[in-house]
């Protein structure tokens, strides 16, 4: 296992309905892309550090990658599929009444 620095735990937020819709409740919960390779507790102190904010609890989701069809290939389509990256996803929640500005839109 690699040991990862806590710059590069957290790659971006997740912004879709699903993730809209758990921001919105008494509990805010928000979702990130992280490193393949961090745990819950990795995650708990990276959010804590960006954001200045103390999380609750925190889980974990690896999403498989989805098949497609028709890579491109050099300029041209080739002919058969590929598959899109694996990569694991966080949930993150936070106490009531505490938000992530730079998150809300």
């Amino acid at each position: 296992m690699e040991k990862v620095r806590m710059e590069q735990v957290i790659i971006r937020p997740v912004l879709t309905e699903k993730s809209a819709f758990l921001g919105e409740g008494a509990k805010r919960v928000y979702t990130f892309k992280v490193c393949r390779f961090s745990n819950k507790v990795e995650i708990m102190k990276a959010v804590e550090a960006m954001f200045s904010v103390k999380p609750l609890s925190c889980s974990i989701v690896n999403v498989r990658g989805k098949k497609r069809a028709n890579v491109p290939y050099r300029g041209s389509v080739k002919r058969g599929h590929g598959f899109t990256s694996s990569w694991k996803k966080a949930y993150v929640t936070l106490p009531s009444g505490v938000t992530i500005a730079e998150l809300e839109s």
